[in-house]
C-alpha cells in the first residue's frame, strides 16, 4: 500500500516555479514531475492560509468548514478573532487571546463540527496520519502543551492526528525548546528534520502532511517574482528524496506531493496609492478595531491583507448603498454580501445576484443562476454551461466566502496592487500580498511524484479526496 506526503507551501508560485523549471535549475522538483506530473490548482477565496487550509483538510470551502479568514468578527462574542497576523495586532488582541485561538478554539471550537478533516476520517478507519506545523490540523488524539505555554493559555493539549507537530510547543519528549534561534520549531531545517524521523519511523503513518512557512514571509518582502524561496523548497525536496538509498527508493515508499496553498499579488510601490485605509474608506463611521467595545463603533471591520470584511453593529444601515459608496474608490475591485440563497455582487460596472440552482452549470458540475451581467465577473453563460474567464471557480468562491459566518456583513476585495489597512494590520508595500480573488491568488502549484494519479478537479477543495484516493 502507497504512503503519501503532502508538502503545503505557503505562497508557491507558479511563475518562479516555471521559469527556474525551463533552466533546468531545480532538481528535486524536476524528479517528482518526471515520475509523476506537474499541474495547477485553484486556491479558495478568500486567499489567506487558514481558510485554504483547512479547505484542504475538509475538502469544503467557507460556507461549510466555517474559518472565514485570519482575521474575523464572531457576533456572538463581540470581538475580533486574529489568528495571529501581525505583532501589532498580537499586542493589540493580547497574546494570550490570540495564543488560546490559533492554538485551541481554531481547531476545536471555530472549524465546524459539521465536516470532517482527513486525519478524523482517517483515524475512524484505522489508518495514522502525521501532521508537521500546519495550523489547521483537528484529529482524534489529543497531545499535551509544553510547559509553560499550557500555564499561560490554560490549554492542557490539543487535537490532532496521530502524529502532530506544532514547531517545538508540544511536550513530545525532546529537549528543544522553542526559541527565535531555531525558529521556534518552523524553519526548513526543523521541519526537514520532523518529516524524514516520520518517514522512517518503525510505525510510520501512512499519511504525513508537512508545511512550509517560509516561503511566505520572503515573498510578502520582496513580491511574487522573487525566486529564492523556489530554490529553498526544491532543497528540502532533494533532501526528502535522499531519506532512502536512492531517490527512486523514496518514490518506491513514497508518493511525495508537493502544493502551494494560494499565490501572491504584487503592491505598489506608492504606500499612499498601495494602502487602502478602511478608516478613510469608511468615513464618518467609527470603526471596530482590536481592543473595543461594540457600543463604541458603527461597524466593525476585519482586513485580511487583500480583502477585508465590513460589518455593521446595528440593524438599520443599508449595507448595498454603503457597497456603492466603497466603490467609488477605483482600488476596490468588489463586494460582495450574503443574501438568502445566495450572494449580492457589487463592482464600479453593476451588480448582481447570484443563487445556486437553474439550468447552467459550471466547468465543476456546480449550478448557478445570476440575476445580472455576468460579465461583471468576467464570466460568459451559454443556453448550459457557465465558462469562467479571470476569477477562477467565481460562483462558488463569493458563495462560500459570504456564507462563512452570519450575516449581516459585506465582504470587500481589492483590485491587484492594493491591499487593505486598520490599525497595526500588517502591510507589504513593494512587495507581495494575498487575501483577494485575482487569478494570481487563486492559481497554485501542484507537482505529484510516485503516481499519474489524478484529483477529480483541480481545486483545492478536491485535495482531501485527492489523498485519500493516493492512499488506496
Amino acid at each position: 500500500m502507497a504512503n503519501v506526503l503532502f508538502i503545503v507551501v505557503d505562497s508557491l508560485m507558479p511563475q518562479p516555479l516555471n521559469t527556474l523549471l525551463q533552466q533546468r535549475e531545480l532538481p528535486g522538483f524536476s524528479f517528482l514531475i518526471s515520475h509523476g506530473y506537474q499541474t495547477t490548482l485553484t486556491s479558495v477565496f478568500p486567499t489567506m492560509s487558514v481558510v485554504n487550509d483547512s479547505s484542504i483538510l475538509t475538502g469544503t470551502y467557507p460556507d461549510e468548514h466555517g474559518i472565514p479568514g485570519l482575521v474575523w468578527f464572531k457576533r456572538d462574542e463581540s470581538r475580533i478573532v486574529d489568528y495571529g497576523d501581525a505583532l501589532g495586532n498580537i499586542i493589540r488582541q493580547g497574546a494570550l487571546t490570540v495564543g488560546r485561538d490559533t492554538v485551541k478554539h481554531l481547531n476545536d471550537t471555530h472549524l465546524s463540527q459539521q465536516v470532517e478533516t482527513i486525519h478524523e476520517y482517517l483515524a475512524k478507519r484505522g489508518i495514522s496520519s502525521a501532521s508537521v506545523n500546519l495550523m489547521v490540523r483537528r484529529g482524534l488524539s489529543k497531545h499535551p502543551l509544553r510547559t509553560p505555554f499550557n500555564r499561560l493559555l490554560g490549554v492542557e493539549s490539543v487535537s490532532g492526528p496521530e502524529y502532530l507537530h506544532l514547531g517545538y510547543f508540544l511536550d513530545d519528549g525532546t529537549e528543544n525548546f522553542p526559541t527565535p534561534f531555531n525558529q521556534y520549531g518552523y524553519g526548513y531545517d526543523q521541519v526537514k528534520q520532523m518529516t524524514v524521523n516520520l518517514m522512517t519511523h518503525p510505525n510510520r503513518p501512512r499519511l504525513i502532511i508537512s508545511y512550509l512557512s517560509d516561503p511566505d514571509k520572503t515573498i510578502h518582502k520582496e513580491g511574487p517574482d522573487v525566486r529564492r524561496p523556489v530554490y529553498d523548497v526544491d532543497r528540502f525536496i532533494q533532501h526528502i528524496l535522499g531519506t532512502f538509498p536512492s531517490w527512486e527508493d523514496t518514490l518506491q515508499t513514497w508518493t511525495i506531493a508537493v502544493m502551494g496553498d494560494s499565490g501572491q499579488s504584487h503592491v505598489l510601490q506608492n504606500k499612499a496609492k498601495a494602502l487602502i485605509r478602511l478608516d478613510e474608506l469608511l468615513s464618518p463611521y467609527t470603526l471596530l478595531g482590536m481592543g473595543k467595545g461594540q457600543n463604541e463603533a458603527d461597524l466593525a471591520v476585519a482586513p485580511n491583507e487583500r480583502s477585508a470584511y465590513v460589518y455593521p453593529l446595528y440593524s438599520q444601515m443599508d449595507l448595498p448603498q454603503l457597497a456603492k459608496r466603497i466603490l467609488r474608490d477605483e482600488r476596490v475591485d468588489l463586494v460582495a454580501m450574503p443574501t438568502d440563497k445566495g450572494a449580492h455582487v457589487l463592482t464600479a460596472k453593476g451588480e448582481l445576484f447570484l443563487r445556486k440552482g437553474g439550468s447552467q452549470s459550471d466547468p465543476y458540475g456546480q449550478a448557478w443562476e445570476v440575476e445580472g451581467d455576468p460579465a461583471l465577473l468576467d464570466v460568459k453563460g451559454t443556453k448550459n454551461c457557465w465558462e469562467y474567464g479571470k476569477y477562477p471557480d467565481v460562483f462558488r468562491q463569493l458563495y462560500g466566502a459570504v456564507h462563512s459566518q452570519p450575516p449581516p456583513f459585506a465582504l470587500l476585495a481589492a483590485k491587484p496592487g492594493y491591499e487593505f489597512q486598520f490599525q497595526t494590520s500588517p502591510t507589504h508595500v513593494g512587495g507581495g500580498s494575498h487575501g483577494g480573488i485575482s487569478e494570481k491568488e487563486m492559481t497554485v502549484p501542484l507537482i505529484v511524484g510516485g503516481t499519474t494519479r489524478k484529483p477529480v478537479y483541480n481545486r483545492l477543495v478536491d485535495m482531501k479526496k485527492f489523498m485519500i484516493d493516493c492512499l488506496a
